[in-house]
């Protein structure tokens, strides 16, 4: 059912209905030094003060590093409000810190525009035009999702999705920017967009591990001599390090950590052996370099594989490294993959699939080609095994190893004896 206005305490106003969204959500508190559309609020969140407590602080810097610390506590999105200038520049500390521990956070902040003459060069504006910064610019780099309002309706849609992105199991901050006056314009009955209860876009279905590759998995880590685990970004969850800490302790098994990962373990445990890299600890390099079976969780092992792979054996690294291969079923998706693990998409392959998002026939097509061609050009250079990213849509997985010469056995032995016979 469509959320109506009508139904929540105050409707009127943009600045009603985000407070009214913000306590749907299950917000109950939020941290701010509060500026220009911003401090039109305030009077909304006096009115709902007995379940919604906004804590003022003496500077963004101070607001963002409480929210995160509040999301990194609580496990539910901190919220950080603040002016665009100064939210996105002094409150970039805790936004980051978010960003990099992956505490769950919300950022909400406006144009700065005034009255919406953003290309006038207006004091302290950052629509982006003449003479401004560009506010959604700069939070696009350190947030998972960064929605931008230029209508009431967008400000509650767009609010709904950054709680929706901030708690989901990978957590994060994501942020939703306003277009200043909208936050103080009224919402009359809007008959082309619909707005919908906030409970269903917090909600999500837990990925299924495979059981079989588990224990797979599982074989391979007991027979090493010296396995070692990487553990990325992706492994800054509540949940995660929780995990991560029982299996590595009980499993004997030695944890290094990405840049982005670092404090995912407690650092003075018997299994943490520090951080990888040129900057990094000597004993986390030794056991890459010694360990025989590497397994790698919410990380990646770089932008350019080959480089990654020449670099590891003139170290004197022997293990193998599986590269994975992600078939693009929608390029949006894969955009925010590679901007959740600081991946760099190409320009030739966002202009290949440019135009697409509603020709599914020839997106897979093109698909196909690019992981034919990612998959050639790898095994040209002496890779021999690789780990294919189905996302529980298998068909074009199928295809393109098929196109590769990978068969099923019964028709790989029907090819070679004209018998059509199993072995």
């Amino acid at each position: 059912m469509p959320l109506s206005l009508a139904e929540t305490p105050i409707v009127t106003v943009t600045k009603n209905a985000l407070v009214s969204t913000l306590l749907d959500c299950g917000a109950t508190h939020a941290f701010t030094l509060p500026g220009l559309g911003i401090t039109w609020t305030l009077d909304e969140f006096y009115e709902v003060r007995d379940r919604f407590r906004v804590v003022l602080t003496r500077s963004e810097q101070i607001a963002s590093v409480m929210a995160q610390t509040y999301g990194k506590l609580t496990g539910r999105p901190g919220v950080f409000m603040g002016q665009g200038p100064f939210a996105s520049t002094t409150g970039a500390f805790g936004i980051l810190e978010a960003r990099f521990a992956g505490s769950p956070m919300v950022v909400l902040t406006d144009t700065s525009c005034y009255d919406g003459f953003g290309m006038y060069g207006v004091y302290q504006t950052m629509t982006g035009d003449y003479g401004a910064a560009d506010v959604r610019t700069v939070l696009g780099t350190m947030t998972k999702y960064c929605g931008y309002a230029t209508e009431p309706h967008e400000a509650v849609y767009g609010l709904q999705l950054a709680f929706k992105h901030a708690q989901l199991p990978r957590m994060g901050p994501a942020a939703l920017v306003m277009k200043t006056p909208i936050i103080r314009r009224e919402m009359p009955e809007q008959t082309r967009v619909k707005l919908y209860p906030s409970e269903g876009y917090l909600r999500h279905t837990p990925a299924r591990p495979d059981a079989a590759g588990v224990a797979a998995l599982a074989e391979i880590v007991a027979s090493a001599r010296c396995p070692l685990i990487v553990a990325g970004q992706g492994t800054q969850t509540e949940g995660t390090r929780a995990l991560l800490d029982e299996v590595s302790r009980r499993a004997g098994i030695a944890v290094a950590t990405s840049y982005n990962g670092k404090g995912v373990v407690d650092e003075t445990g018997p299994v943490a052996v520090g951080m990888l890299g040129t900057w990094g600890s000597k004993s986390a390099n030794r056991m890459m370099a010694r360990a025989d079976v590497l397994l790698v969780l919410g990380a990646s092992l770089g932008p350019d594989y080959l480089r990654f792979r020449d670099r590891c054996v003139a170290a004197g690294i022997s293990v193998a490294i599986v590269p994975g291969i992600l078939p693009i079923t929608r390029f949006p998706q894969v955009t925010r993959f590679a901007a959740r693990c600081g991946a760099r998409i190409p320009d030739w392959l966002a202009e290949r699939f440019a135009g697409l998002d509603d020709d599914p026939d020839t997106r897979r097509l093109i698909a196909a080609n690019v992981a034919i061609e990612q998959v050639s050009r790898l095994k040209r250079h002496g890779v021999s095994e690789f780990h294919f990213y189905t996302l529980n849509r298998a068909e074009l997985t199928y295809a393109i190893c098929y196109a590769l010469g990978v068969r099923p056995q019964a028709s790989a032995d029907k090819a070679g004896t004209g018998k059509g016979e199993a072995a």
